[in-house]
């Protein structure tokens, strides 16, 4: 009896446990069927945006910035500034000896130091002749500390001239740009015009010559819009003009036998002008060139003389301003006819201008 009532009691309980077994296998079987139906997870390594994103190489340009960098590089920039005849500098000595002294570079280019002897400072930079002095004093006296220090810069100037308060020969001390050179020299001139001030000053005149050549900058652009790409750095030797507004005048040039600069009263035609001129030489190209208008941006135009003259076509009336120029070659192109006219503009009203300097100082 007692065996009767254990089998009925345990029975329940093996069928519980073979249930619950049962049970278990299938839910351990179930990760095997998702196990089996993973390739849906396939696409997670498939999914390329990622790697895409790593790949894409076509963003790395906005990092390859070198191709702005030109922007940034004015050539008209200054090198380094060199030393030369004439500049202060200071020297301090410090270690087992200190000294300071004030030099002037001699007209030899050299300065003269107990320590050193002569050395030649010109054309060189200050970090160079630092280095140099240091060098030669420390052959006598180790752990010592060379400074070279600049007073003033006398040896490089500019020449500003034209319509220019203070006009002259300015000392190019450090950095100095056209807007700059205008300001330290005063400004432009003003003038009463119908009750009020204004200046007087021909911006579309207006240049920057360097080495005998001109440099393009828009004055126009520059003084009135404030357009600073072309605040050039002056250098050593430039020449800035600014004419004069109320200056009435037709330039004669090129290959006529008496280039001048011929006033402008009521009116000026193209014969006239080159009348007055004396003519044309005999191998000049009837076909003239009258530059108009600014030196940045000029109006070219081409007047055949002997039409003129034969009365095939009318006279043409000039401007003030106007820069007549006579070519000896009628095939060249007009572009560089109107460069050389231009050039030989500058170089024209530059050497007045260093002329009239030279008178009033004398």
């Amino acid at each position: 009896m007692n065996k009767l009532l254990l089998i009925l009691l345990v029975l329940p309980l093996m069928l519980f446990a073979d249930t619950e077994v049962a049970a278990v296998g299938k839910l351990q079987q179930v990760p095997e069927s998702i196990k089996a139906e993973e390739p849906p997870e396939s696409p997670k390594a498939e999914e390329t945006p990622e790697s895409l994103k790593a790949e894409e190489t076509p963003e790395s340009p906005k990092s390859e910035a070198p191709p702005e960098s030109p922007k940034a590089d004015h050539s008209s920039e200054p090198v380094e500034y060199k030393l030369g005849n004439g500049d202060i500098i200071k020297i301090s000595i410090y270690g087992t000896i200190q000294e300071e002294r004030t030099l002037i570079i001699d007209s030899r280019g050299y300065i003269s130091y107990l320590l050193t002897g002569p050395v030649k400072a010109s054309e060189k930079t200050i970090v160079e002749l630092r280095e140099e002095i240091q060098n030669i004093i420390r052959t006598k006296r180790k752990h010592t500390i060379v400074s070279v220090v600049p007073i003033s810069f006398n040896s490089q100037s500019y020449t500003i001239g034209g319509q220019i308060k203070f006009p002259g020969k300015k000392v190019l001390n450090g950095k100095v740009t056209i807007l700059e050179a205008i300001a330290n020299s005063g400004g432009f001139k003003s003038g009463e015009f119908r009750n009020s001030t204004v200046d007087l000053a021909d911006l579309e005149h207006a240049f920057l010559m360097r080495d005998g050549k001109q440099l393009k900058v828009d004055f126009t652009a520059l003084v009135l819009k404030g357009e600073t790409k072309y605040d050039l750095r002056l250098n050593n030797g430039d020449y800035l003009h600014i004419p004069s507004a109320l200056s009435k005048k037709v330039y004669t040039l090129g290959q006529v036998n008496y280039p001048r600069q011929i006033m402008y009263l009521n009116s000026l035609t193209l014969i006239q002008a080159i009348t007055e001129s004396r003519g044309i030489k005999e191998y000049a190209s009837p076909n003239v060139i009258v530059i108009r208008g600014s030196l940045s941006k000029p109006e070219k135009l081409v007047f055949n003389i002997n039409e003129i003259l034969h009365g095939d076509k009318a006279d043409v009336l000039l401007k003030p301003g106007d820069i007549v120029y006579v070519p000896e070659d009628s095939t060249a192109d007009l572009e560089r006819l109107a460069k050389v006219a231009i050039r030989a503009f500058v170089q024209t009203v530059a050497s007045s201008a260093a002329a009239n300097t030279i008178d009033e100082n004398y």
